[in-house]
């Protein structure tokens, strides 16, 4: 993925940088696909009619406000990049009427947790999917460029509001560790694992194994959250920043016990307060 060159004054204060950051990406946002019923030979009723008209209010309405296109239909050639699209056994299925209708306050609430212009710059898209799966693994979110990718099959199946929450702000921290690599503090973060540790992996190798959300002791006290933490630095960067910013108070518990984990929050603290959140 091609990086952005960071402009030293924005490490300064956001309110002086918000003229000159650069932008992620120099393309036009494109227009929001339309939510169309598949299998049903575009037949709906009275009450799904109503619904899908809601759903494109709602999307447009986000995309008024911050620049976000809600995409409803992903479409490989239009909304994957190169690298993506050459990956074999990429599927997707196209998302549930009513998990799309659910997903539009959880990415405004999303949304609203970043300064706007961080948003309109870094963000372009976010595509919403029953599933994704690239090589015969499936993806709960990924990212590519300035697009996030999100999926849901339905609470009944672990997708609550919370873990559709916690999709988004994983993602995005990828794209803004992409793109603001001078603003993390990549050594303190090494040191703050054990020195003999390694990343060995990128997440795709433990994609579809259990208990890789599991919290351990052990793994507490080595500096990790989760199993999957331990699988890369950016997944372990991800984790430790969707706990600081939808339940800092249960992080800052952790932290109090694990010193390790406490120095990577203070890192993942002070990236983003450089990127104007008041974390």
């Amino acid at each position: 993925m091609v990086k952005v060159p960071i402009l030293p004054l924005f490490a300064l204060t956001f309110a002086l940088a918000c003229s000159v950051i650069p932008s992620a990406q120099s393309e036009s946002p494109r227009t929001e696909t339309s939510w169309v019923p598949s299998g049903s030979n575009g037949r709906v009723s009275k009450a799904e009619a109503e619904q899908i008209r809601q759903l494109h209010h709602d999307a447009a309405l986000v995309r008024e406000k911050t620049g976000v296109a809600v995409v409803l239909q992903l479409d490989a050639d239009r909304d994957f990049s190169a690298p993506w699209r050459a990956m074999s056994g990429g599927r997707s299925t196209q998302i549930a009427l009513e998990e799309a209708l659910r997903y539009l306050p959880i990415i405004e609430t999303f949304l609203n947790a970043y300064p706007r212009t961080l948003v309109r710059y870094n963000l372009k898209r976010i595509v919403l999917a029953k599933n994704l799966e690239f090589e015969g693994k499936g993806y709960g979110g990924t990212y590519s460029e300035s697009t996030i990718f999100v999926t849901s099959k339905g609470e009944s199946l672990g997708y609550d509001d919370a873990f559709l929450l916690d999709l988004l702000h994983a993602e995005f921290s990828s794209i803004l560790l992409t793109y603001y690599p001078d603003l993390f503090a990549r050594k303190r973060w090494l040191k703050a694992n054990e020195a003999s540790w390694n990343y060995e992996g990128s997440g795709v190798e433990m994609l579809g194994t259990t208990g890789l959300f599991r919290q351990t002791r052990s793994l507490l006290k080595r500096g990790f959250l989760t199993p999957y933490s331990t699988s890369s630095l950016e997944n372990d960067f991800n984790t430790v920043t969707k706990w600081l910013l939808t339940r800092p108070a249960a992080l800052a518990k952790l932290c109090a016990k694990h010193p390790r984990l406490a120095k990577k929050s203070r890192v993942v603290r002070d990236f983003y307060r450089a990127l104007g959140l008041d974390v």
